[in-house]
């Protein structure tokens, strides 16, 4: 009785999976359609300032979720749908993520995904250089940094999208046109 009932969830959570799996493909396809769109409004005059993260709309994304599904466990919603939403995000542009700061201070595979390619940096000369190579659309800077630093960040396209804080310290966003 009881492996029968066992065989029969299990065959459930099949036709769920199958389901997840569909509405997946469904989104991804729905994100590279994004990604055209952002590339085409980019070449435009209209506006030129557009990146592929935007973290406002992925905290959006996750508060709204959290809220209509609150008894997912352990936090499951906002690590599942970072996951989800890094895929979605590298499928239309593939995310480089450039770090630099005390990384031990910062999940910052958690935060960004695991389909996003990251550089660590040791220090902010080499975290500089890598973004002057332009081979990265997004700097994370863990701590604090001088001004003049922020300075050069900036001086190559990358402007300041988002503030984050982990424990005391400060973590800065910065994005560049994809």
């Amino acid at each position: 009785m009881i492996k029968s009932e066992i065989i029969n969830l299990r065959a459930e959570i099949d036709q769920i999976d199958e389901t997840i799996a569909k509405l997946l493909s469904k989104r991804v396809d729905c994100a590279v359609k994004i990604g055209a769109l952002k590339d085409k409004l980019r070449n435009s005059a209209e506006n030129n300032r557009i990146s592929a993260y935007d973290p406002v709309r992925e905290k959006a994304i996750i508060e709204r979720l959290k809220k209509n599904v609150p008894d997912i466990p352990l936090n499951g919603i906002e690590i599942i749908f970072r996951q989800i939403i890094s895929l979605c995000r590298n499928s239309a542009h593939k995310s480089t993520i450039c770090v630099f700061g005390e990384i031990s201070e910062f999940n910052y595979k958690q935060h960004f995904g695991c389909f996003s390619q990251y550089v660590i940096c040791s220090n902010f000369s080499s975290f500089a250089a890598e973004l002057n190579k332009n081979e990265f659309n997004i700097g994370v800077v863990i701590g604090d940094i001088e001004s003049t630093n922020i300075q050069k960040i900036e001086k190559n396209n990358f402007k300041l999208i988002d503030t984050l804080a982990n424990e005391g310290k400060a973590i800065r966003v910065y994005a560049q046109n994809l």
